[in-house]
């Protein structure tokens, strides 16, 4: 069901509803002027390309509306998009525009440093990769949680420190993060919905498996 367009960010967002809703794949992008059940609209992204060239639309209608907030989200995901079609570079320059947009909204800034953190590390540039995810992990602390790029700012430090042969605290990470997840999963009313928050949101399935790789017993959802 499409969504009333009160405010120029609005349209923009509802383009992105439009454009990228696809049958394959289920996720949640919660964003200021969509919701479901409050916070959240469930959409298919089933082609990163296509999603990446919607990205690149509704940046540069972000930037000619002077909407820095919205271009600095929409940067995050042209980044994971990007991730997604093995366009590294591509993944790092969005990651590191959206670092710099978001210098001034700390929870969107946890985001974007985690999307460079996991850029840096296809890259190979592990070490490098620590301080942006350590740096995006203590934001996500001092909030006692963040309510969009959790999952992100989570995996990408999973991601660094098991690249970094840390395995203790990667370990202690996974665990933590799959006890996190079910707890939010707990918070969601409807039952389709918090199956698929665990089941169906790629980084929550990316946090929750390697956390499954360290588990005697696997939770039920």
């Amino acid at each position: 069901e499409g969504v009333e367009s009160r405010t120029g960010e609005v349209q923009v967002q509802d383009r992105v509803v439009a454009a990228v809703a696809a049958p394959v794949e289920l996720v949640v992008l919660q964003v200021e002027g969509i919701a479901l059940d409050g916070r959240q609209r469930w959409l298919g992204l089933g082609d990163p390309r296509g999603a990446l060239s919607m990205a690149r639309q509704v940046i540069a209608e972000s930037e000619a509306q002077g909407n820095r907030r919205f271009e600095g989200w929409t940067r995050i995901y042209a980044s994971r998009y990007a991730l997604q079609c093995d366009d590294v570079e591509v993944a790092l320059e969005e990651a590191a525009r959206a670092t710099d947009i978001t210098r001034i909204t700390p929870p969107a800034r946890a985001g974007a440093l985690a999307a460079m953190g996991r850029a840096l590390v296809r890259l190979g540039a592990v070490d490098q990769a620590a301080e942006p995810t350590r740096e995006a992990m203590t934001i996500l602390h001092h909030f006692g949680g963040i309510e969009e790029f959790e999952a992100l700012v989570r995996l990408a430090r999973l991601e660094q420190l098991e690249a970094a042969g840390q395995r203790a605290r990667a370990h202690e990470l996974a665990l933590e993060s799959s006890e996190r997840l079910h707890a939010l999963a707990a918070a969601i009313d409807e039952p389709r919905h918090r199956r698929s928050f665990l089941s169906r949101v790629p980084d929550n399935v990316a946090l929750l498996e390697r956390a499954r790789r360290r588990e005697p017993t696997r939770r039920s959802v």
